[in-house]
């Protein structure tokens, strides 16, 4: 079998992902359609359009994207779902990604199989045998192909070639600087390699925190995307008729405008069903962040 898709929207995961993709639905794990609008307003039509049209710099680079946002707003699977059509059409493209162990890599590399098994038979690009457990291998006439690895893997950055990467929970490598130190010199020289680097908050002065500050400030070929809690359609829960909101509740909802009842239903669900949050309730800021300020940790105090 030979597929020619060049310059086919195929390639455009804006436009193939809600065409021909199937992933598990959120909430019942039953197959659904996808759609970038699902769980979240902006976060994951963001992402996609990075992917499809990435900006660039002054030398005509492209940019590396940065994403900070809070949990369960699907930014890996996005990710990874978003580089699928160009390995699965772009022949010779070389796809990596790197999450923080090897395990939630294979569960990444799952739901990307997941897709593929049920795409379009008729269009679903054709693959090829490895050795490799962790790889998504197609036949060479027609794309390229997605490996999956740990950060805690070894020198996994020598000796790539890279044309995408995907950099998962950055905050919780063991080494997340050592790490990017070994695969930068596969990705400066590659004026076409796109790159992602997401997870949710951190700890005030760790190397993620001062990763995404860099790239904030437009360091390198990095820039950064961050998307508040209210960017989730997930962070909400019915507020129940009658209930009053608390003084802290009523002063958040004044610095923060965009903030919902519904959010704030969620918050005083999330702190009732786990105790760590009761206990510490600043901490649910930095599962679910408001701003890109005050999300940060600052160490085993868990003060703010």
């Amino acid at each position: 079998m030979s597929l020619n898709v060049s310059g086919h929207p195929l390639l455009d995961p804006r436009i193939s992902l809600p065409g021909y993709a199937y992933v598990q639905d959120q909430a019942s794990s039953v197959r659904v359609p996808y759609s970038p609008y699902a769980i979240t307003n902006c976060l994951q039509a963001w992402i996609l359009d990075y992917i499809a049209d990435p900006p660039r710099t002054l030398d005509g680079d492209v940019a590396w994207l940065t994403a900070l946002t809070g949990r369960q707003t699907g930014k890996s699977l996005v990710a990874e779902l978003g580089f699928y059509p160009l390995a699965a059409y772009s022949p010779g493209w070389s796809h990596v990604c790197v999450a923080d162990d090897i395990k939630r890599a294979q569960h990444l590399h799952g739901r990307v199989h997941f897709t593929h098994s049920n795409w379009d038979p008729l269009l679903r690009s054709p693959t090829r045998a490895t050795n490799e457990r962790n790889q998504l291998v197609f036949d060479n006439l027609v794309g390229g192909s997605m490996i999956q690895l740990g950060a805690g893997s070894g020198s996994i950055g020598i000796g790539r070639s890279i044309d995408s990467i995907h950099l998962s929970e950055c905050g919780y490598w063991d080494d997340f600087s050592g790490v990017m130190s070994l695969f930068y010199p596969a990705m400066l020289n590659r004026a076409e390699c796109r790159a992602i680097f997401e997870c949710t908050p951190t700890e005030s002065g760790d190397d993620w925190h001062e990763h995404y500050m860099m790239a904030k400030a437009g360091g390198g070929r990095h820039m950064a995307m961050f998307l508040p809690m209210w960017d989730s359609k997930l962070n909400r829960r019915s507020w129940v008729k009658g209930d009053r909101m608390d003084n802290e509740e009523i002063a958040l909802m004044n610095r923060y405008p965009l903030l919902t009842m519904e959010n704030m239903a969620f918050r005083r669900y999330s702190m009732r069903t786990d105790r760590s949050l009761a206990r510490n309730p600043s901490d649910f800021f930095k599962y679910y962040p408001v701003d890109d300020v005050t999300c940060w940790g600052s160490g085993k105090s868990g003060m703010w």
